[in-house]
């Protein structure tokens, strides 16, 4: 045979394996791998198994690599007839963070407004930084170029006051690089942190000041400068006043109004207003209404009241004869229980931070008792009353509801007669030589000598008489509604026109005239008792009674009201004079004359008496409070009537200086002094 040839041929050895990678994207990626064996050697590279097309060398490389080039990478080397594959290796591909493609930086700008609450007009106050690449991404942000403790997150909340204003960015790191977001303007409108001054907690846009003194109204604002202000007045810009503070030096009345600051800057406005009082500048102490003298009896109670003006407080020192009086530090100086040593001058002084001012003395008189009243009679338990008193030929009349009358010669025992009748009788008087009595309904009754009674034939209306009166030989009765009814004889009646509506209750007559008084002032004069004129008594308080005192018409009723006019003017003018008037709001129902002096008893259980026609009512002791509702006299003493059917009597009184004077109710002719009660000649 021939001779064979043999060749031995030595399969591949890779003695330097490929190693793992780790690049940054961009950067270059090489692989390689180094191999003995029978020539010639040949090379595959594959990546995740699938063979890289030309990667045909013992070296493979990328030049700029990404992320895609990420994997697990083998190289296959062969000879004829055998091959041998080497080791896998990781390439790793890392990528720096990089703005996501559709977004992920935050705004350009947030604008934050007053009363936000963690939210702007047009979107959250939250920041987002969006980005990709090879995690981990840490995250840093800056607020004015320096970091925000614990700020790393991809987003960051801000907070929610003003001092979030400034320049906001991020930075996004990782492995392979940062990226920083765009620069974010956090601005903010005006916002006013510091409010106008005020001097009232409770209203805090109210400020008030006195005339002539500074008023200042001032505001601090936040958010973005720069800010500009304008102060402006009721709606009205105040020339001049673009200051955060405005002031005016000198304030008078006219100053007065609604203040507002409208504070600007290019991203807002805020706006605070004020209002502004100008109080009247401090005065010094004015007395408008002095202390006022009186007379008391005593162990009665006095007092005396100023009024006064002035910028307050005001202080209050009482005096008396220059001495002050303990606790007198009011305007009203009470005084209890008085005795002859309280009896003096006072004067009160009044005091504030501007001055002071001293009364004119008031003086008070402390008198013993004028007289003293004994209760005569009262039917205990009883809800009845007596009205009227009238006298005459010795007797005396008391008469009341319901139909009741009452006799005596003494004032001092009374005997009950029989009226016939169960309505009320209101008024009695005695002329003509005979008592008549008038009540309800148009009731009139007449007796001779107050024992025995019977009807009227013809009582001419059918409304209530209140009072009675005889004089220039004609009869006159007064009574509700404003009726007025006249006779001869007592007998028949008729009636004649009053002028008015309103009850008429107080009867009186005197040198040619009668006087008539009732409810809302009513006061009516006549010379004849059958033509009427009604006057102006300036009041509009009921007038319940009235009397001859000295030379005056006097008229008495609620609210302690006492009015004067002068006999010859026969009614047409009245005078109110608080001096004159007794110190009280009750209802004054009673008025009697006589002896020297004046009684009228009131409904809350008081009495007065006057000794002098220009004199001051002096309060008299009572043995007995009830109602009162009528006054008399007769045998030169005082009568008082009232509810419980209660009858007191006075000690004497004799004739003085108030001369003839009269009661409601009485009779007489020519120049007697005639009042629906008793007349005195």
């Amino acid at each position: 045979s021939s001779a064979a040839s043999l060749t031995v041929i030595s399969p591949p050895t890779i003695t330097i394996q490929p190693a793992n990678q780790t690049v940054i994207a961009g950067a270059p990626l090489t692989l390689s791998v180094t191999a003995t064996g029978a020539a010639p050697l040949t090379y595959q590279w594959s990546k995740n198994g699938t063979a890289i097309s030309g990667a045909t060398s013992p070296t493979f490389s990328i030049s700029s690599s990404a992320a895609l080039d990420a994997g697990s990478y083998r190289v296959v080397v062969s000879t004829t007839g055998a091959s041998v594959t080497s080791n896998a290796v990781t390439v790793t591909v890392n990528t720096p963070p990089s703005l996501w493609p559709l977004g992920g930086t935050p705004p350009e700008r947030i604008v934050l407004f007053p009363g936000w609450n963690g939210g702007t007009a047009g979107g959250g106050l939250r920041m987002d930084f969006g980005v990709t690449g090879t995690g981990p991404i840490s995250y840093q942000w800056y607020k004015d170029g320096a970091a925000i403790p614990n700020a790393n997150g991809s987003s960051y909340q801000l907070g929610s006051s003003f001092d979030q204003v400034g320049s906001y960015y991020a930075v996004a790191s990782n492995v392979a690089g940062n990226v920083t977001s765009r620069i974010t303007a956090v601005v903010a409108a005006p916002f006013i942190t510091t409010q106008p001054v005020s001097d009232h907690a409770s209203l805090p846009g109210s400020l008030s000041v006195a005339a002539g003194a500074v008023a200042t109204f001032s505001v601090v604002a936040n958010g973005s400068s720069p800010f500009g202000f304008q102060w402006q007045k009721n709606g009205i810009s105040i020339s001049g006043a673009t200051a955060a503070s405005y002031s005016i030096t000198s304030t008078s009345s006219s100053d007065a109004g609604t203040y507002r600051v409208v504070a600007t800057n290019p991203f807002g406005t805020a706006e605070r207003s004020i209002r502004l009082t100008v109080t009247p500048a401090p005065s010094a102490p004015t007395i408008t209404t002095q202390p006022a003298g009186q007379s008391v009896i005593a162990s009665f109670n006095a007092s005396f009241s100023v009024s006064a003006s002035g910028t307050a407080p005001l202080t209050y020192v009482w005096r008396k004869d220059g001495n002050t009086v303990v606790g007198g530090n009011s305007p009203t100086l009470a005084l209890n229980s008085t005795t002859s040593a309280s009896a003096g001058n006072y004067t009160v002084t009044i005091t504030n931070a501007v001055g002071s001012v001293t009364s004119a003395a008031a003086t008070l008189v402390v008198d013993a008792p004028a007289t003293t009243f004994t209760q005569r009679r009262r039917t205990s338990g009883s809800s009845n009353s007596l009205w009227d008193f009238a006298s005459g030929n010795g007797t005396m009349v008391a008469v009341g509801s319901p139909g009741l009358l009452y006799t005596s010669t003494d004032g001092v025992t009374w005997t009950q007669r029989a009226s016939g009748t169960n309505e009320w009788l209101v008024g009695v008087a005695f002329g003509n030589n005979q008592f008549v009595a008038v009540g309800d309904n148009g009731r009139i009754l007449r007796s001779s000598d107050g024992v025995l009674w019977t009807y009227a034939a013809n009582e001419g209306t059918i409304f209530r008489l209140n009072g009675v009166i005889y004089a220039r030989d004609r009869w006159v009765a007064v009574g509700e509604n404003g009726v007025i009814v006249t006779s001869t004889d007592a007998n028949t009646w008729s009636p004649v026109l009053s002028g008015t509506t309103n009850y008429l209750h107080g009867l009186v007559y005197h040198e040619g005239f009668f006087i008539a008084t009732g409810g809302k002032g009513t006061i009516l004069s006549s010379t004849d008792g059958l033509t009427w004129t009604v006057r102006n008594s300036g009041t509009t308080n009921d007038l319940e009674d009235c009397a001859v005192v000295g030379n005056y018409f006097m008229a008495v009723g609620s609210n302690g009201e006492c009015l004067f006019s002068y006999v010859p003017l026969g009614g047409s003018s009245w005078t109110n004079d608080a001096k004159y008037k007794p110190v009280t709001t009750a209802r004054l129902r009673g008025l009697a004359s006589g002896g020297g002096a004046a009684v009228v008893f009131a409904d809350d259980g008081t009495a007065f008496y006057l000794a002098s026609i220009y004199g001051r009512w002096t309060q008299l002791p009572l043995p007995t409070s009830t109602l009162y509702l009528s006054a008399g006299f007769a045998q030169n003493r005082f009568y008082g009537l009232g509810f419980g059917e209660v009858i007191v009597q006075s000690e004497p009184f004799f004739a003085g200086r108030l001369g003839s004077l009269a009661t409601r109710g009485q009779t007489g002719a020519g120049g007697d002094v005639l009042i629906a009660g008793v007349g005195i000649t």
